[in-house]
């Protein structure tokens, strides 16, 4: 049997009677550095592509961005397929560093519109009422324009506390920032901005 887990604890979730039968052995993979990277992509490219097409420095800055992203083999095989993809599109002979960059882009950004589509109706509505807030915007200043927004298609809007929770949910995606302001005497607040196009979150709910 070989076992395979991204967990390094997953062990201590065994029955210890089933961890005294394994008689295992444990090997531990570290992640990919910018030379393994580069290699596997050459591997790769070899199979994928016809020969010469790929700039050495549009290979070196694919494995680069990779090996900074935790060393992911599959983030760097999707960015030089993505931007083979670009190339082709562009009537390009070679896929070279401008042809990774716009590939980084789109697969961020693909991302980024995957996850929208996804909300449930009332994460949606809060998103299209940070982004008509605009700039940085208070939770009091969002609620208002969320609310107009339930008014508008006939929805039974949610408590402001309710609210609350669902700005702190998307802060943790990225795709909104939040930073608490002091008062003085008023007390706290936090102000929340987009981290995200405002085309994005059109692109994204074109269809709601």
């Amino acid at each position: 049997l070989v076992g395979i887990s991204n967990n390094l604890r997953f062990k201590e979730k065994l029955d210890p009677r089933v961890i005294s039968s394994l008689g295992e052995e444990e090997i531990v993979f570290t992640n990919y550095n910018v030379e393994q990277l580069t290699k596997i992509l050459e591997e790769r490219i070899r199979e994928a592509f016809i020969p010469n097409s790929v700039e050495e420095s549009a290979l070196n800055l694919c494995a680069a961005i990779a090996a900074k992203q935790h060393g992911d083999a599959r983030r760097a095989i999707e960015l030089i397929r993505v931007a083979g993809d670009i190339a082709e599109r562009q009537q390009s002979p070679k896929v070279i560093v401008k042809h990774i960059k716009e590939a980084l882009q789109k697969i961020d950004v693909d991302k980024e519109e995957t996850a929208l589509e996804s909300y449930p109706l009332h994460e949606k509505l809060v998103m299209v009422a940070i982004m008509k807030a605009g700039g940085s915007s208070s939770t009091g200043e969002i609620y208002s324009f969320y609310k107009g927004l339930c008014k508008t298609i006939g929805q039974d809007e949610l408590t402001q506390r309710r609210i609350t929770q669902i700005l702190n949910e998307i802060e943790m995606s990225g795709m909104i920032s939040g930073r608490l302001i002091h008062q003085g005497i008023h007390g706290n607040t936090k102000k929340y901005k987009l981290e995200i196009k405002p085309e994005t979150i059109k692109k994204s709910f074109k269809d709601d």
